[in-house]
Formats: C-alpha cells, structure tokens, sequence
C-alpha cells in the first residue's frame, strides 16, 4: 500500500470516527430528553451556570422546584461572569447566606436594586421569584431597552414589571403563558428552574463569535490543512468548514470534516487531502456552531500557502553600478523562505519621497548568492538619489514588508 492511499484511508477512517452519533447521556437523572426544558438545562450545565440542586452529588436539577431570589442571584452572576462585589454587605437580610457574595455582586452590577422599596435595604433571599421579576432581572442584566411600543399582554397592566415584560417579549425572550393565545403573561406566578433555564438561555444564549486564525497550508505530502483558533464560547458544539476554488468565490460546505483536537482545547484543523496545490486558490472559511444550532459568522477567507504568511522583510539592498558596460543595478539577499515567486521593485525620485512600483521580477535572478535587477538605462547617477525598496511576493500573492530605503551610490 502506497504511502498516499494509507493516508487517505486514515484520513477517512478518523473522519468516520468523528462524524459517528454518540448518544450523551443527560446531565441530570431527573430531567430526561423528554423534558419540555431538557435543551435549556442542558446549556446550562454546559455553560457552568447550573451544577445541580443535591450537592455534593449533584445529579439532580429539581426543574419543578419554585426558584428563589439567593438562587436567582447565583444564576445571573455566573451567567454573566460578575466578579465585583461593590465591597460586600449591601444587604441586612442576606448576612450568612450562602448567596449573599452572589447577592452583593448582583447590586453592584445594578441588576438588583432590594425588594422592599424605598428603602431597599433587604434583598428577600428566600422568597420566591416571580415572572415579573424574571422580567426586572433580565432587563437589567442584558440592558434591554425596546419595548415594541407595549402593552403585550392583557394581565399585567398596571404592574410595576410591565415596561419590563413588554421589552422581554419585544427581544424574543417571552411569548406569554397561555399557549395558543398567549395574551397573558402571568407576571405575579412563581418561576420553576425549569422556566428559569428557558428564560437565561432565550437571553443569553447568543450564537458563537467569528472565528479567527484560519491559516490554509500543508500538513505532509498530498494534504491540505485548514487550522484555526479555538472558540472561547462554552457551547460550540462543531465547526462548519466551506471551500472554494478562486479567492471571493461562493463557498460550499464540506461534509463530515475532519475536525480536532477535542472541543474547547487547542487549536482545530481540517485535512484536505489530495489538494489542487495552488497557491492563492483553493480559499477556506470557518464557522462556529454551538449545542442550539446556532451558528456564528464565518472567519475571514483564508487562501491555500505553502508557507502561512507574508515573506520576511528583505535585507542587503544596494544600488550602484557594475558589469562589463557599467550597468545600474539593485542587488539583493534572497529570502530564505522556499515559497517566494518573485519580488517587487519600488522606487522614488529622491530619498524620502512617494514610491511607486517598478516592475515584478523573477525570483530566481541571481547574480552569485544575492538577487540582481538591471536598471533601464539611463539613470540618474547623482549619489544619493534615485531611491529603492523591495518586497517578496510568495506564490499566493502575499507581500512581505518592504525593505528599508537604499539610494543610488558611486561605484
């Protein structure tokens, strides 16, 4: 077996290996997957906001359990990753519970302002949380401000949640609770974590970022590799990779890429194999998809290169004159780096002034160990003047920095 076949059949077998179903258990041993919230919690396991209500254990949700306002407290902050407590104690009801740095954390955010105003000074850890102030919560902690002109529902007019509530069904989050009809809202009823779950995921569970880092270049012989970063968001559930075959082109998806190391960890990539090989076509974008199936924007285009990169800044310009008949010339180091094409000549009229390009050449001109390029004859000879830069170009089109100014000497 050659040593291309053996790689393709490897490559095949690991993308089998990943594109295979596999059935994750549930999280908790009380919310099976034919839970009406079973998607909600789930995303807030993931996401590290819940780990259970039987600690140390921890196998249990309790979803029809009434959620109180401590709870609450702890919810939101670890969904939101608050860290300042404003200097703690802002609350006398709170002292010894085990929410109160949650709580304090919370006020500090302006999320919560107490619960019996005006003078505020209690925080009513142990009662309840009601649908209207889900609605509060929420509306402060992701600074919602439309309201969809108001009055959504027929229940909770007159309530001090209603502005609030018109704005959680204006941002999607709320749709009533009296299905079909949903003309009611049902402001002063408890809320279950069942509930709580469905309410934080409709809020916050945006679809991944951009990703970012996507390089397109070799990973051994007769293979293509597209590598990116890994996503920061908690969720992502798998990449979505597309491909054309000309920079700009509409992309089309590949189907069941190959796709590692594991999730949230490192660096992912996916191995094309048996490549075109052209440098600057065969061009590549990366999408994040989290567990809802929502999927972020796609990366910027990465075109295949041999070496990722522009080339190193050139070094060693010199512009005199030599050769039997006395010719100009501009002489150069060559770069290093094995996937330059050619370079590009720029030049002024006077040192420090405005370049413009001259002319491509070849990047196998060579005069000894250095790049050469004749100048059209005649030039001016007057020292110091006629001033030049080069740049490499790689064999995706890729220009490196241009060297620093050298102008015309004596020889």
């Amino acid at each position: 077996m050659g040593r291309r076949t053996l790689q393709f059949l490897t490559a095949l077998i690991l993308s089998l290996a990943v594109v295979t179903p596999v059935v994750a258990a549930p999280t908790f041993t009380d919310v099976p997957e034919s839970n009406i919230f079973y998607d909600d919690i789930e995303w807030l396991s993931v996401m590290e906001i819940t780990q259970g209500c039987n600690p140390p254990v921890n196998d249990l949700y309790c979803p029809n359990d009434y959620v109180t306002r401590g709870q609450m407290a702890a919810f939101l902050v670890r969904a939101l990753g608050l860290t300042n407590n404003g200097g703690g104690d802002h609350f006398t009801d709170d002292d010894g519970s085990v929410f109160e740095s949650s709580i304090d954390k919370l006020y500090t955010a302006g999320i919560t302002q107490g619960c019996n105003p005006p003078t505020n000074d209690h925080y009513c850890p142990n009662s309840y949380v009601t649908r209207g102030q889900m609605a509060a919560f929420l509306v402060r902690a992701i600074c919602l401000t439309d309201d969809g002109g108001g009055d959504h529902f027929t229940d909770d007019d007159g309530s001090v949640f209603e502005s609030s509530i018109d704005k959680l069904y204006t941002a999607g989050i709320t749709m009533g609770c009296n299905p079909p009809t949903n003309d009611h809202y049902c402001p002063n009823d408890n809320v279950t974590r069942g509930q709580m779950a469905a309410f934080l995921r409709r809020g916050l569970d945006h679809a991944p970022p951009k990703v970012t880092g996507v390089v397109a270049t070799t990973n051994g012989p007769d293979e293509i590799a597209v590598f990116w970063d890994a996503s920061s968001h908690l969720d992502v559930d798998h990449y979505n990779v597309w491909r054309s075959y000309a920079p700009g082109s509409p992309k089309t998806p590949i189907v069941n890429p190959w796709v590692g190391p594991e999730p949230t960890t490192g660096d992912r990539w996916w191995v094309v194999v048996d490549g075109l090989w052209d440098p600057g076509y065969e061009c590549f974008q990366v999408s994040a998809v989290d567990i809802a199936g929502q999927e972020g924007p796609r990366s910027s285009e990465a075109c295949f290169d041999f070496v990722p990169g522009a080339p190193s800044q050139v070094t060693g310009v010199t512009v005199g004159t030599g050769g039997g008949s006395g010719e100009a010339y501009i002489s150069w180091t060559p770069n290093p780096e094995w996937d330059v094409d050619h370079y590009d000549v720029w030049y002024s009229e006077f040192p420090g002034g405005f370049y413009n390009y001259e002319s491509e050449i070849d990047g196998n001109v060579r005069d000894g160990s250095n790049r050469v390029y004749y100048l059209d004859w005649p030039v001016d000879q007057t020292v110091g003047k006629t001033c030049y830069k080069i740049a490499a170009v790689d064999q995706s089109g890729n220009e490196g920095a241009l060297s620093g100014e050298t102008c015309f000497s004596a020889p």
